[in-house]
Protein backbone atom coordinates (compact mmCIF):
# COMPACT_ATOMS: atom_id res chain seq x y z
CA UNK A 1 0.00 0.00 0.00
CA UNK A 2 2.73 2.10 0.72
CA UNK A 3 3.85 1.91 -2.99
CA UNK A 4 1.02 2.91 -4.23
CA UNK A 5 0.34 5.82 -2.46
CA UNK A 6 3.65 6.97 -3.14
CA UNK A 7 2.32 6.63 -6.89
CA UNK A 8 -0.85 8.91 -5.79
CA UNK A 9 1.43 12.22 -6.04
CA UNK A 10 2.70 11.76 -9.59
CA UNK A 11 -0.29 10.30 -11.40
CA UNK A 12 -2.29 13.20 -10.67
CA UNK A 13 -0.74 15.67 -12.22
CA UNK A 14 -0.40 13.14 -15.15
CA UNK A 15 -3.76 12.97 -15.41
CA UNK A 16 -4.05 16.66 -14.87
CA UNK A 17 -1.78 17.22 -18.31
CA UNK A 18 -3.78 14.54 -19.93
CA UNK A 19 -7.62 15.99 -18.94
CA UNK A 20 -5.83 19.60 -19.85
CA UNK A 21 -4.47 18.24 -23.13
CA UNK A 22 -7.41 15.65 -23.91
CA UNK A 23 -10.05 19.18 -23.93
CA UNK A 24 -7.91 20.89 -26.69
CA UNK A 25 -7.30 18.05 -28.74
CA UNK A 26 -10.53 16.37 -28.75
CA UNK A 27 -12.13 19.74 -29.71
CA UNK A 28 -9.90 20.25 -32.56
CA UNK A 29 -10.25 16.45 -33.65
CA UNK A 30 -14.09 17.21 -33.44
CA UNK A 31 -13.83 19.41 -36.53
CA UNK A 32 -10.49 18.72 -37.91
CA UNK A 33 -11.14 17.14 -41.47
CA UNK A 34 -10.09 13.47 -42.23
CA UNK A 35 -10.41 12.59 -38.20
CA UNK A 36 -13.47 14.91 -37.12
CA UNK A 37 -15.71 13.57 -40.92
CA UNK A 38 -19.14 12.49 -39.56
CA UNK A 39 -18.70 9.07 -41.01
CA UNK A 40 -15.74 8.40 -38.90
CA UNK A 41 -17.48 6.08 -36.40
CA UNK A 42 -17.29 8.09 -32.72
CA UNK A 43 -15.24 4.98 -31.51
CA UNK A 44 -12.16 5.53 -33.78
CA UNK A 45 -12.56 9.25 -33.22
CA UNK A 46 -12.28 8.55 -29.40
CA UNK A 47 -9.46 6.41 -30.17
CA UNK A 48 -7.35 8.83 -32.25
CA UNK A 49 -7.92 11.79 -29.83
CA UNK A 50 -6.54 9.41 -26.79
CA UNK A 51 -3.77 8.88 -29.24
CA UNK A 52 -3.20 12.41 -29.98
CA UNK A 53 -3.24 13.10 -26.28
CA UNK A 54 -0.77 10.69 -25.41
CA UNK A 55 1.56 12.19 -28.26
CA UNK A 56 1.15 15.63 -27.13
CA UNK A 57 1.72 14.59 -23.36
CA UNK A 58 5.63 15.78 -22.84
CA UNK A 59 4.79 19.27 -24.66
CA UNK A 60 1.91 19.66 -21.86
CA UNK A 61 3.29 18.06 -19.43
CA UNK A 62 6.27 21.17 -19.69
CA UNK A 63 3.82 24.20 -19.50
CA UNK A 64 0.78 22.22 -17.54
CA UNK A 65 -0.26 24.77 -15.10
CA UNK A 66 -0.59 22.96 -10.86
CA UNK A 67 -3.77 20.88 -10.31
CA UNK A 68 -6.54 24.31 -9.26
CA UNK A 69 -7.62 24.29 -5.93
CA UNK A 70 -11.51 25.15 -6.66
CA UNK A 71 -13.26 24.48 -9.34
CA UNK A 72 -13.58 27.86 -10.35
CA UNK A 73 -9.85 28.03 -10.91
CA UNK A 74 -10.17 24.79 -13.16
CA UNK A 75 -13.08 26.55 -15.39
CA UNK A 76 -11.06 28.89 -15.52
CA UNK A 77 -7.40 27.00 -17.25
CA UNK A 78 -10.04 24.57 -18.85
CA UNK A 79 -12.72 26.65 -21.14
CA UNK A 80 -10.31 28.49 -22.58
CA UNK A 81 -8.63 25.31 -23.90
CA UNK A 82 -11.86 24.55 -25.51
CA UNK A 83 -12.34 27.36 -26.97
CA UNK A 84 -8.44 27.18 -28.41
CA UNK A 85 -8.82 23.69 -29.79
CA UNK A 86 -12.29 24.54 -31.34
CA UNK A 87 -10.69 27.16 -33.46
CA UNK A 88 -7.41 25.46 -34.70
CA UNK A 89 -9.82 22.82 -35.93
CA UNK A 90 -12.06 25.50 -38.05
CA UNK A 91 -9.30 26.85 -39.57
CA UNK A 92 -8.15 23.45 -40.96
CA UNK A 93 -11.76 23.03 -41.40
CA UNK A 94 -12.06 25.98 -43.99
CA UNK A 95 -9.71 24.36 -46.24
CA UNK A 96 -12.19 21.13 -46.51
CA UNK A 97 -15.19 23.35 -47.10
CA UNK A 98 -13.54 24.53 -49.98
CA UNK A 99 -13.26 21.70 -51.82
CA UNK A 100 -16.94 21.40 -50.76
CA UNK A 101 -17.58 24.99 -52.69
CA UNK A 102 -15.63 24.42 -55.49
CA UNK A 103 -17.38 20.65 -56.42
CA UNK A 104 -21.03 22.57 -55.62
CA UNK A 105 -19.22 25.45 -58.54
CA UNK A 106 -18.30 22.97 -60.90
CA UNK A 107 -21.36 20.85 -60.72
CA UNK A 108 -23.59 23.48 -61.03
CA UNK A 109 -21.54 24.69 -63.79
CA UNK A 110 -22.09 20.95 -65.81
CA UNK A 111 -25.27 20.92 -64.43
CA UNK A 112 -24.51 17.90 -62.17
CA UNK A 113 -25.71 18.82 -58.96
CA UNK A 114 -27.50 16.70 -56.75
CA UNK A 115 -27.58 13.69 -58.72
CA UNK A 116 -26.43 11.30 -55.78
CA UNK A 117 -28.64 13.64 -52.99
CA UNK A 118 -27.09 12.89 -49.69
CA UNK A 119 -25.70 9.38 -49.82
CA UNK A 120 -22.18 10.76 -49.61
CA UNK A 121 -22.92 12.23 -45.82
CA UNK A 122 -25.43 14.31 -43.75
CA UNK A 123 -25.67 17.17 -45.97
CA UNK A 124 -26.14 16.37 -49.94
CA UNK A 125 -23.53 17.07 -51.68
CA UNK A 126 -23.19 17.42 -55.46
CA UNK A 127 -21.61 13.83 -56.86
CA UNK A 128 -17.94 16.22 -57.97
CA UNK A 129 -17.75 17.87 -54.50
CA UNK A 130 -18.18 14.56 -52.99
CA UNK A 131 -15.15 13.27 -54.93
CA UNK A 132 -12.95 16.76 -54.81
CA UNK A 133 -13.41 16.44 -51.09
CA UNK A 134 -13.14 12.32 -50.79
CA UNK A 135 -9.82 12.93 -52.91
CA UNK A 136 -9.01 15.97 -51.47
CA UNK A 137 -8.55 14.19 -48.20
CA UNK A 138 -7.12 10.44 -49.22
CA UNK A 139 -4.21 12.38 -50.52
CA UNK A 140 -3.52 14.22 -47.60
CA UNK A 141 -4.02 11.41 -45.57
CA UNK A 142 -1.27 9.42 -47.70
CA UNK A 143 0.87 12.52 -47.49
CA UNK A 144 1.24 12.33 -43.97
CA UNK A 145 -1.35 14.40 -42.83
CA UNK A 146 -1.26 13.06 -39.45
CA UNK A 147 2.03 14.16 -38.64
CA UNK A 148 1.48 17.26 -39.64
CA UNK A 149 -1.76 17.33 -37.07
CA UNK A 150 0.54 16.09 -34.63
CA UNK A 151 3.06 19.06 -35.48
CA UNK A 152 0.16 21.43 -35.35
CA UNK A 153 -1.04 20.18 -32.10
CA UNK A 154 2.29 20.70 -30.58
CA UNK A 155 2.80 24.09 -31.94
CA UNK A 156 -0.58 25.21 -31.00
CA UNK A 157 0.50 25.55 -27.47
CA UNK A 158 3.26 27.63 -28.55
CA UNK A 159 0.49 30.36 -29.91
CA UNK A 160 -1.98 29.83 -27.06
CA UNK A 161 -0.35 28.49 -23.80
CA UNK A 162 -2.80 26.61 -21.47
CA UNK A 163 -5.39 28.36 -19.09
CA UNK A 164 -4.65 31.34 -21.57
CA UNK A 165 -8.04 33.35 -23.59
CA UNK A 166 -7.15 33.59 -27.25
CA UNK A 167 -5.99 36.95 -28.35
CA UNK A 168 -7.28 39.22 -31.12
CA UNK A 169 -3.49 39.01 -32.69
CA UNK A 170 -3.91 35.01 -32.74
CA UNK A 171 -7.03 35.11 -34.65
CA UNK A 172 -6.22 37.28 -36.91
Amino acid sequence: MNDLLALIEPSQGLLWALLVGFLRIGAMLAILPVFGEQTVPVRVRLAVTVGFCIIVLPTIMISAPPIPSSLMRAAAVLLPEVAAGLFFGLLLRFFVMILQITGSIAAQSTSLSQIFGGSAGTDPQPAIGHVLVISGLALATLMGLHVHFASFMIHSYDLVPIGVLLSDQTVA
